[in-house]
């Protein structure tokens, strides 16, 4: 599956997710559907199942999200991480997983 064009951190907001000519509220619908339950409609990890989760939901907004390239945070959503974080590859498409990503990047800013 291919996941997008690959980034180097500093030029994160100019990849794929960067460019992509929705609107962050047009790229909200999958990350409401599948993501708000951990990570809260504003990504602070405060989603309503957040309380139960060990470790807790990563703050999305938070610096070392923010830094990290688009390449690490579309494998992160595509196949998950630990065994809190499921993996989204196959349930959702690539321009799926690429709405994620771009309303992921809205939310930190």
């Amino acid at each position: 599956m291919h996941l997008g064009r690959v980034t180097h951190r500093r030029e994160h907001r100019h990849g794929r997710a960067g460019r992509n000519n929705r609107g962050p509220h047009e790229r909200k619908p999958r990350y409401e559907q599948y993501c708000v339950v951990c990570h809260g409609p504003r990504g602070l990890g405060d989603g309503p199942t957040a309380k139960a989760t060990t470790p807790p939901a990563t703050r999305l907004p938070a610096p070392d999200v923010r830094n990290k390239t688009d390449q690490d945070l579309l494998a992160i959503i595509a196949d998950g991480k630990g065994a809190i974080m499921p993996a989204w590859r196959g349930l959702l498409s690539d321009q799926e997983l690429q709405n994620v990503l771009a309303y992921i990047r809205f939310l930190g800013g």
